[in-house]
């Protein structure tokens, strides 16, 4: 019995057909097509988080340094001193009114990539807003100063 089992894999041909390669190319070229995307987007929201992130963070800062001195800043070396350190690549600006602040973020590399299209940090709003409202600390035209990123003025 053990002589007919090997005499039979001698006679057969060993190895993938052409068909059978193409289909495996083919499916995983269909992988591909679905995954790459899903992956591309995961790292600009990567981005985005880094972006509101340092918005909340800098919004603590204004807090702490409104309570040493009775005013929000716009000056980056001030924040920087009371313990702001933004991402790399992200643009942050403040924008100070008599009884708040509203902050603006965006990343050349996430999908708010202009200030046009920025996130809004509104404190009289209480955090993060969509757009600027006709109340609150980001209404009307907020004059900003950039504290963080391309556009940042040196101290």
């Amino acid at each position: 019995m053990l002589a007919r089992l090997k005499k039979s894999l001698d006679n057969k041909d060993q190895g993938f057909t052409l068909i059978e390669l193409l289909v495996v190319i083919v499916i995983i070229g269909i992988l591909a097509a679905i995954a790459i995307p899903l992956f591309l987007s995961q790292r600009e929201k990567g981005v985005d988080a880094g972006v509101q992130s340092d918005l909340k963070g800098l919004a603590t800062v204004q807090e702490t340094v409104y309570t040493d001195t009775l005013a929000y800043s716009t000056v980056a070396a001030d924040l920087t001193a009371a313990g702001f350190k933004p991402t790399a690549g992200n643009v942050i600006a403040v924008a100070v009114s008599t009884d708040g602040f509203c902050l603006r973020g965006y990343n050349p590399n996430g999908s708010k990539d202009s200030a046009s299209k920025a996130y809004l940090y509104d404190s009289l709003a209480g955090g993060m807003i969509k757009t600027a409202g006709s109340t609150g600390a980001c209404s009307g035209t907020p004059t900003f100063t950039t504290v963080a990123g391309a556009a940042a003025a040196t101290p």
